[in-house]
């Protein structure tokens, strides 16, 4: 009985193979690098035909035609603003002004505001759209908007603010729910995480320099989208449909509750408009 033998030949044929293809498979995973480039990572999802594109656009054109006719009116910003429908909560019990609510949900307070806010939503807001949908994704906005005026309301009566760090913020938290859901992030995990943050930290700047913003307006805007995000997640467990549900009551308690706060409490009848 013959034992097969390994032909030596064959061998080295094989090595040769190996010593061949190695190279090739290098050049083929550095291209595949190479194709990554800060635009992919800072916007990702970056699509023209999206809800995100012609918002901040509008967002962009409504704060310049603004700014412009402030300029030419010789007006200060906030006088401005407030001609065009920024909350005063005084005008909105005294003079039945609601609409303030919902119009200065786009409007922006000031240059570093528009300039960062801008900034931000094309870095997160292409992502959290392709993530959550149009729909969703618009509610999830808009409500954040709203909430903004809500909270700034109820904190401080007598402020004139602008709603459009709800619609930033919408974003940003939309996104860090991405990042919590995203277990793999490749080899860039930490350094988007860190732009995350930063990026988080750097839009807290505009209360320090324009009038139109409070905490309140942030953290209203952090609420509503942390409630609605929860409510839109999909959980593996049991019992996750009563914690989506629990969500949205809250919400919608807070919403409902809220509205009607700013239309009962009592503030003082005071009149922007004697000072423009």
């Amino acid at each position: 009985m013959e034992i097969p033998t390994i032909n030596q030949l064959d061998l080295s044929i094989d090595q040769q193979h190996i010593n061949q293809s190695q190279p090739q498979s290098n050049k083929n995973l550095r291209v595949k690098h190479s194709n990554v480039s800060i635009g992919s990572i800072l916007f990702k999802q970056f699509n023209i035909c999206s809800i995100t594109f012609p918002l901040s656009i509008v967002l962009l054109l409504y704060f310049w035609i603004l700014f412009i006719y402030q300029q030419v009116s010789d007006k200060l910003l906030s006088c401005v603003l407030y001609d065009c429908g920024a909350k005063f909560r005084p005008d909105i019990l005294h003079r039945s002004q609601f609409y303030r609510m919902l119009i200065s949900i786009p409007q922006f307070g000031g240059i570093s505001h528009m300039i960062i806010g801008f900034i931000t939503i094309q870095m997160y807001g292409y992502i959290s759209e392709y993530k959550y949908g149009k729909w969703k994704y618009s509610l999830i906005l808009f409500l954040s908007g709203y909430s903004s005026n809500l909270l700034s309301s109820l904190v401080y009566p007598y402020n004139l603010t602008v709603g459009g760090y709800g619609i930033v913020f919408g974003t940003i938290v939309l996104y860090g729910f991405i990042i919590i859901q995203q277990k793999q992030m490749g080899q860039y995990k930490k350094l988007i995480i860190g732009i995350y943050f930063l990026v988080f930290c750097i839009n807290f700047i505009p209360i320090i320099s324009t009038n139109q913003i409070d905490i309140a307006c942030i953290f209203g805007g952090i609420l509503s989208t942390l409630f609605m995000g929860i409510y839109f997640q999909t959980f593996s467990f049991n019992r996750g449909n009563y914690i989506s549900y629990g969500a949205l009551l809250l919400e919608l308690i807070y919403l409902i509750t809220g509205t009607i706060l700013i239309l009962i409490m009592e503030v003082d009848d005071i009149q922007i408009s004697r000072f423009c």
